[in-house]
């Protein structure tokens, strides 16, 4: 007996859910508005899993924000905006930035070797620092006022590090 499989993905459709909103008058003339479900504060909005395909498109497939959007039209015919990708972004990472930094953070003062770094850069019209912290797994970047010793003890990997630090200096 001689068997063969084909293994293929199902068509993919966009699944649109229509919320309608009715508006009534009272006697009185007092309008009352059906209160929208708090998926849907928008007139129109993307659902999850197409936010959660564009974050790991951009970030887990390293593809810029354009061809982000351009990737998510051709694959499942739905128009988005480069601006709303990154949307997706900035709230994905606002949604996980205190859980995910003292990870990484710790990671990086427990490692036998860690690159640190910095350079100038300027944010709100002054100069700042913009300092690193990696290993060959992690990296971590944070922007401080100052530089050197001082800004990466604020940072908080320096004061727990025990490794061997490199540095270009």
């Amino acid at each position: 007996m001689t068997w063969r499989q084909l293994v293929d993905v199902p068509p993919v459709k966009p699944q649109v859910t229509e919320h309608q909103l009715i508006t009534l008058v009272c006697g009185c003339g007092h309008y009352t508005t059906a209160a929208a479900p708090p998926e849907a504060v928008a007139p129109v909005v993307y659902g999850p899993r197409l936010a959660g395909i564009g974050v790991y498109l951009l970030h887990g497939q390293f593809l810029s924000v354009s061809r982000t959007a351009a990737a998510l039209k051709d694959l499942f015919d739905v128009p988005v905006a480069a601006g709303t990708v990154a949307g997706w972004v900035k709230r994905t990472a606002l949604g996980i930035i205190a859980k995910v930094l003292p990870v990484i953070a710790g990671r990086i003062a427990a490692a036998p070797v860690a690159h640190f770094d910095e350079t100038g850069m300027r944010t709100a019209g002054r100069l700042a620092w913009l300092h690193s912290a990696s290993t060959a797994t992690d990296v971590l970047l944070a922007v401080h006022p100052k530089r050197g010793t001082k800004a990466m003890d604020a940072i908080g990997i320096l004061p727990a590090f025990t490794g061997t630090a490199v540095h270009d200096a």
